[in-house]
């Protein structure tokens, strides 16, 4: 399986529909969207190889490209976010309110589970194939006349050309707003082009470090490229060096910046394996919402995503109390703490660096009362191995070390050593459908199995458990 990496280049696909664009179709022109995936895929696509340098990026060539597709980004109303975890549930939030309160909203994330269409949403609906298939198809006129006009500029990548087919879709479609998920780092992420009326930032922690920097200061000093004068910025609590990068970026560019904690007051207790959150901003007050998403870090994003209500009503939202509330107890973003079976209880996480791998431990600890942890774990190369499984090491059992069909998978043998330098039971599983198999055959009533590392992970426990439909 392969998919985008939430990387700010490129990336692909999933599905059986979607590989089978690539396969040659001898004396037949291929249908419109499997064209369409075909010439996605034919860009640069480095999920499956390293990451050049970041001189390979600029938004120039981005910018170019839009303004020859008469700049859908500016034709509605955008919310951009960054950071390194919970870009996706915030977003997922923020889209959840605006539609509970009768608005048209496009939502673009990345990675995809299980289909490509899932990055392109209006009305949590994934995009058509034929209206993909036609985003697309203008998007190549354009990027073809970028290649031979600025051949400086390098060619486009998959990423970069998708961003602009989520443009396209969401200005044609006349959505009243769009929430943006930025790709990787933010200072040359094809997202950035826009100029979105508000910005988010997430919890900053060390990851992509041979793209970003291999210091929170340093990569807090991409992520804080998405900040645009005069757009105001709320902030996820962060270290003191990365705090202090964004805010220097926000001072330079005089963008208002408030900080969870401190422009923003918020509180957050649990309720049985719940969290709720109340909210305090310098201009409204949210009483006390259950967030269904699990995880304590979950009130932090549904904070964030409630304290964007209020810079939205700055622009003429109109957002009630009821909308919010409805709004965030309908949300879902699958395979983020996830429940999937009880008894033995079955969750997926897509944990893939060490900050995030904390995360998932204390909430497992939280949330889930259980006799024994089975972890099914498999990682990708570019991460820290040993640190994953040190964070995991104090809620786990047993580890059943196994790798995706991605290629950046890791190889299982380094997860188990992982595990036995910690002192835990490991064993390996040739793929994950085997390791979740093994898992159940281990698992008692009152025992938990839990498989995460990567979303690649948990879309193939997903995926053998029947749960692939596009569209979730």
């Amino acid at each position: 399986m392969r998919r985008h990496d939430a990387a700010g280049a490129g990336a692909l696909v999933a599905s059986a529909d979607e590989r089978a664009a690539a396969a040659p179709v001898a004396m037949l022109r291929p249908a419109p969207y499997r064209a369409a995936m075909a010439y996605l895929a034919s860009f640069a696509n480095y999920e499956e190889r390293p990451v050049p340098a970041p001189t390979r990026f600029n938004l120039d060539r981005v910018h170019a490209l839009c303004e020859l597709l008469g700049r859908p980004e500016r034709r509605f109303p955008c919310v951009q976010i960054a950071g390194t975890k919970g870009k996706g549930s915030t977003a997922a939030m923020l889209e959840s309110v605006l539609r509970a309160a009768g608005y048209r909203v496009g939502l673009y994330t990345s990675p995809h589970l299980h289909n490509f269409r899932e990055r392109i949403r209006i009305g949590a609906q994934p995009i058509g194939e034929e209206d993909l298939a036609a985003a697309v198809a203008q998007v190549r006129i354009a990027a073809e006349r970028v290649h031979r006009n600025h051949p400086d500029l390098g060619q486009l990548t998959t990423f970069e050309l998708t961003t602009a087919a989520a443009f396209v879709h969401f200005a044609q479609q006349g959505v009243d707003c769009a929430v943006l998920e930025t790709g990787l780092g933010g200072r040359l992420d094809a997202v950035t082009v826009v100029q979105p009326i508000a910005t988010l930032m997430t919890s900053i922690s060390v990851d992509h470090t041979a793209l970003l920097g291999d210091t929170l200061a340093a990569i807090a000093r991409e992520k804080a490229g998405i900040v645009k004068a005069g757009v105001p910025l709320v902030c996820a609590p962060q270290q003191p060096e990365t705090l202090a990068e964004i805010e220097r970026a926000s001072a330079a560019r005089g963008a208002a910046h408030w900080l969870l904690g401190r422009e923003v007051g918020w509180q957050t207790r649990r309720v049985g394996r719940s969290w709720r959150v109340a909210v305090r901003t310098p201009r409204a007050s949210y009483g006390e919402l259950r967030v269904p998403l699990l995880g304590r870090h979950q009130s932090e994003n549904a904070a964030l995503a409630l304290a964007a209500i209020d810079l939205l009503r700055a622009h003429g939202f109109r957002v009630g109390s009821g909308a919010i509330r409805r709004g965030i107890a309908r949300v879902r973003w699958p395979g983020r703490l996830e429940v999937l079976g009880r008894r033995p209880w079955l969750v997926v996480d897509g944990a893939h660096n060490v900050d995030s791998a904390a995360k998932l431990a204390q909430a497992l600890a939280d949330s889930f009362r259980a006799r024994r942890r089975i972890l099914i774990l498999g990682t990708s190369r570019d991460k820290d191995v040993a640190g994953i499984v040190r964070a995991l090491a104090p809620v786990a059992a047993r580890i059943i070390a196994t790798a995706s069909a991605h290629p950046r998978a890791a190889d299982p043998a380094l997860v188990a050593a992982a595990a036995s330098d910690c002192g835990l039971a490991a064993e390996l599983a040739a793929d994950v459908p085997a390791a979740l198999a093994r898992a159940r055959a281990l698992a008692r009533a009152g025992d938990l199995i839990c498989a995460t590392g990567s979303l690649f992970v948990v879309a193939a426990v997903r995926e053998a458990l029947g749960l692939a439909a596009a569209g979730w």
